[in-house]
């Protein structure tokens, strides 16, 4: 005796049908049944859109390191302006500056740089599948 159950699913996004076959056959304790999966292929259409999102994706984490360290130069820059006008300046809590620029240029490092790297893999590895069609 064998059991065999067809579903068919339709795709929000496209109009074709995914065919998912379960065959659970009597058999041995050794054996187990076969799961056969039919029509679950990706399209070039597909790998073309993962390709546009790791591009964005790489250029986002270009962006915020960039913006990172413009923020570390800036929060330099403005620590040593406002200690060599220490005597013209009623600004006086210097260390403030660099506390709250350093601690969110490095926030802008540490998203900005990990992001471009994903970003970048991802794009090969959606290019070199896409040469393959």
């Amino acid at each position: 005796m064998s059991l065999c159950m067809h579903s068919y699913a339709q795709k929000k996004e496209s109009n074709s049908t995914e065919t998912i076959s379960f065959d659970f056959s009597k058999q041995d304790s050794l054996t187990k049944g076969t799961v056969t999966v039919i029509g679950h292929s990706r399209d070039k259409a597909f790998y073309e859109k993962k390709l546009k999102q790791a591009k964005k994706e790489k250029i986002v984490g270009i962006v915020l390191s960039c913006l990172g360290g413009a923020a570390i130069a800036g929060t330099v820059g403005g620590y040593y302006a406002i200690k060599n006008k220490n005597n013209y300046s009623s600004f006086e809590n210097r260390a403030l500056v660099l506390q709250v620029g350093i601690g969110s240029s490095i926030a802008f490092l540490a998203t900005g740089i990990p992001l471009s790297i994903v970003g970048s893999v991802k794009e090969k590895k959606y290019r070199k599948k896409l040469k393959s069609f």
